[in-house]
């Protein structure tokens, strides 16, 4: 029984490992999460929210909604600051920046990524309709 709850621990340790290098902080699921909220939230300006049915507000105010409510809670404020503070940035880079007068757009998707997704952008069309 000892070798085989060793051998479990082993595997239990190569998961956490390979769960820490992909997740290496357990914050920034939510803090990836928060910026996923600001850039939609900072997208759709004139949607309607209720948040419990006791506080309506407009899309804009998500994410300190959330910020609030997450330090009523008693969680850490930075995971959710730094969320904002990335989904601001990239608000700003790929939304208002290239939208200015003079602006340029400094966010490229990388080329390798276009290799791997390209064959989905385009279908053919079948063999059969390529016949009408």
């Amino acid at each position: 029984l000892l070798p085989y709850a060793r051998r479990k621990l082993v595997s239990w340790e190569k998961f956490r490992f390979c769960y820490n290098v992909f997740v290496w902080w357990d914050g920034v699921g939510q803090a990836f999460t928060i910026m996923l909220v600001y850039i939609w939230s900072r997208r759709n300006p004139f949607v309607r929210m209720n948040f419990f049915g006791v506080l309506n507000f407009q899309a804009p105010y998500l994410p300190w909604v959330l910020f609030g409510f997450s330090v009523l809670l008693g969680n850490t404020i930075w995971v959710d600051l730094i969320g904002m503070v990335v989904g601001h940035t990239y608000y700003f880079l790929e939304d208002v920046l290239p939208n200015q007068p003079g602006g340029m757009k400094l966010l490229k998707t990388p080329r390798i990524l276009y290799v791997f997704g390209s064959q989905h952008l385009y279908v053919s069309k079948p063999k059969y309709l390529s016949t009408l």
